[in-house]
């Protein structure tokens, strides 16, 4: 729907609405600065955005030497 007025609040024009479907598939970013195979020498922030509703975020941290597995 389009609603335009004029600069002094008079004019008022309303077209009727219309359908539209938006393409798109649910998406889960990590942002922080941590890319593929990055090796984390220190503490580092991570963030998870996403465009759908998440009830948790679980990270798994895998140890290349040890293969020892961490939750959080």
């Amino acid at each position: 729907m389009v609603r335009v007025k004029d600069t002094k609040g008079g004019v008022e024009y309303e077209s009727k609405p219309i359908k539209i479907k938006l393409a798109g598939k649910p998406i889960v970013l990590l942002e922080g600065g941590v890319g593929p195979n990055q090796v984390l020498r220190e503490p580092t922030s991570l963030k998870v955005v996403s465009n759908i509703k998440l009830d948790s975020v679980s990270y798994i941290f895998i140890n290349r030497d040890t293969g020892k597995i961490k939750k959080t």
